[in-house]
């Protein structure tokens, strides 16, 4: 990470900043973009395009959501498309718990190529035909854009696998995790109605 920071600072802005709160925020940037899974070759790419001497979340382009099924500024709740702190860990030599402070961010690359993969890992149909999944799981994330709301589509659709595999549902086709729908609807609308009332429904960037 610190050769991304120094590559970012000497070859794009040609400096340090006087602040180092700035290089703070900057790094956390980075740190998100390489858990997007950012290459190194992409990342010298963007940095050229940025030159700033702090660099933030939002100064980065909207075309780098082209191809995602993710909206940007959007929020997700399915474990998939989000990157979040790590849980607490207990350190044997103090004997006190370990925190790092707390964050939930939303990637920004979730493609329906990702998409096909998830429900082939969760489902394992007997027989795989990606062409005819892609266009199955296609189909149903625009067939829920207009029929559900209280989450994204992509949401509803990855709830709508998750189901089907720990219900042992009976898969013959794309379709069939549609059994569900009432039951993954009835926990999402609940699910939603807690993030809300606790605050927990907005992206939190890492500090």
């Amino acid at each position: 990470m610190e050769d991304l920071i120094n590559l970012y600072y000497d070859q794009v802005c040609g400096s340090l900043p006087d602040e180092d709160w700035k290089v703070n925020q900057t790094k956390k940037t980075i740190e998100f973009l390489v858990d997007c899974g950012f290459g190194y070759s992409e990342l010298f790419k963007l940095f050229g395009q940025l030159e700033k001497d702090v660099l933030r979340p939002e100064d980065l382009p909207d075309s780098l959501w082209d191809y995602s099924l993710i909206k940007r500024g959007r929020f997700y709740y399915h474990s998939e498309l989000r990157i979040t702190s790590k849980p607490p860990t207990f350190d044997p030599r103090t004997g006190k718990e370990v925190k790092e402070p707390f964050f939930v961010e939303i990637k920004i690359r979730y493609t329906l190529d990702n998409l096909v993969d998830y429900y082939i890992k969760a489902i394992k149909p007997p027989i795989i035909d990606e062409k005819k999944i892609k266009a199955g799981l296609d189909y149903l994330l625009k067939y829920y854009s207009k029929s559900i709301k209280i989450v994204t589509p992509l949401d509803f659709v990855l709830a709508l696998i998750d189901t089907a595999k720990y219900n042992h549902t009976k898969i013959i086709n794309v379709f069939d995790i549609q059994k569900n729908e009432v039951e993954v609807f009835n926990s999402l609308s609940k699910m939603v109605a807690e993030a809300k009332f606790a605050g927990k429904d907005v992206i939190v960037w890492r500090q």
